[in-house]
């Protein structure tokens, strides 16, 4: 009887899910079709989604994330769906989300690629065109009547000169996502928001928004203009010469090289410190020599700050929770099981990392070895604050939703405006970097380091404990 019960309400959950995708393609139903390409299994995972009024393309990531996918999209449109499912196929409910055209789903293994199959819109038949009703004779007109002569114009007024127009300023652009993969936004090309994870950008264009890049380098080239920001987050940034980025730019966990005649037209942070503004630019590593750094920045300045390095560390962390799920959830059970021991782990653990990496870097061989190993520590905490972040949010947003994005969003709005209070803010960043740091530290980089010894067959070795 349950098995019966729960088969009904999944062909119910789909009938409902065909219903929203076919009334907002009316239009075009008899064009909608799904060709795939690449491995297709029946076995694919069931996922369970509740959106409401969100537009298509999100909803293909939502599903995406559910059932474990990587996806690159270049359709469909943005127009609003409505989705309650549960327990069904992923691959069933993304056939149900496309059917307002034609497209092509390509697989390898968990990237899918979507986009409009042009091959099979040509191929349709075109709409038989209806029968032209007879046209009746027009009846013979009366003769016009004689016209008045017509008085004479005045002169015409020179008109003014026409305004130049800025094609650049009129198109903004498309955004452009891509993971795991590198972009490349050629010269001539303009496009909004360019937003790369797991991979390298190189800008020769024109970007009307910001960059970001997660997880690997971004340049921009000479020539190229960014409108908005630029950000990277462990990875380095290269601004060429005669390279222009209005914005502010950032880089967490990277360098930034700067050549002569690139132009920054905000502020440069490298890691959690503010730059300021720089008047000339500089060359290679000396990007920042004779940056004048800020005194005493007022809170909206504050704020700012806090909102950039919070979007920041939720951008890593998305990616580090799409693509290594169940290391991140070692060290989130860490912290939520033992915070205060996590916390304490982590002050004592960055004095004795300190040590040795001073005393590694007495000789030749352990210098990379000590870069090496600072570079590790930098990025693991970084991924153990933003399982902070969850873990808080989680707290918070636990009994309403499981979803580990809006979990991380939830404990990185409350890092920012936690960060943003005058006095406050540094003991929160040093208790949540403390803690990452340790939770790292004892879930020994998050499985990453096996465990020796007569524990190995633990049950608490996965989490990162010891049985008592």
């Amino acid at each position: 009887m349950f098995n019966r019960s729960r088969s009904w309400v999944r062909g119910l959950s789909l009938a409902a899910l065909a219903a929203g995708a076919v009334s907002l393609s009316a239009p075009r139903a008899a064009l909608a079709e799904v060709r795939h390409e690449g491995e297709w299994s029946d076995d694919d995972p069931e996922v369970t989604l509740d959106l409401d009024g969100v537009p298509r393309a999100d909803a293909v990531n939502r599903l995406a994330a559910a059932a474990g996918w990587s996806v690159v999209i270049r359709a469909p449109k943005s127009d609003p769906v409505t989705v309650h499912v549960k327990d069904q196929p992923a691959g069933k409910v993304l056939a149900l989300l496309l059917t307002d055209g034609r497209y092509v789903a390509r697989r390898d293994d968990k990237l899918i690629a979507i986009a409009p199959d042009d091959a099979a819109a040509a191929e349709a038949p075109a709409p038989p065109l209806p029968p032209a009703a007879p046209m009746m004779p027009a009846p013979p007109l009366p003769p016009l009547p004689p016209l008045a002569p017509l008085a004479p114009l005045p002169p015409l007024a020179p008109a003014a000169p026409a305004a130049p127009s800025d094609v650049e300023s009129d198109e903004e652009g498309h955004d452009r996502l891509v993971t795991g993969g590198n972009l490349r936004i050629e010269k001539g090309e303009v496009v909004h928001d360019a937003t790369v994870m797991g991979g390298n950008l190189d800008v020769w264009g024109t970007v009307t928004g910001d960059i970001s890049v997660a997880g690997g380098n971004a340049r921009i080239h000479s020539g190229a203009h960014v409108k908005g920001g630029a950000g990277t987050v462990g990875g380095n940034l290269t601004l060429e010469s005669g390279a222009a980025v209005d914005g502010d730019v950032g880089v967490v966990g990277g360098v930034l090289r700067r050549e002569d005649g690139a132009r920054v037209g905000g502020d440069i942070h490298e890691g959690t410190t503010k730059k300021g503004r720089s008047p000339r630019p500089h060359k290679g590593h000396e990007a920042t020599k004779g940056v004048t750094s800020s005194s005493s920045p007022s809170w909206l300045s504050q704020i700012a700050d806090a909102l950039n390095h919070g979007a920041l560390l939720f951008v890593f962390g998305a990616v580090l929770l799409a693509l290594a799920p169940d290391r991140m959830e070692k060290i989130k059970v860490q912290i939520a099981a033992h915070p205060a021991r996590s916390f304490a782990t982590g002050v004592v653990a960055l004095f004795a990392g300190a040590l040795a990496a001073v005393v590694v870097s007495l000789t030749v061989i352990g210098i990379p070895v000590a870069v090496v190993g600072i570079l590790a520590a930098v990025l693991g905490t970084f991924a153990g604050v933003c399982c902070v972040f969850e873990t808080v949010g989680c707290a918070l947003l636990g009994h309403r939703t499981r979803n580990p994005y809006v979990h991380l969003a939830c404990g990185g709005l409350l890092f920012v405006l936690a960060s943003a209070i005058p006095k406050v803010g540094g003991l929160v960043d040093l208790v949540v970097g403390f803690t990452a740091f340790g939770a790292l530290v004892i879930t020994r980089g998050a499985g990453l380091v096996p465990l020796k010894g007569r524990f190995t067959g633990s049950p608490y070795r996965d989490a990162g404990t010891t049985s008592t």
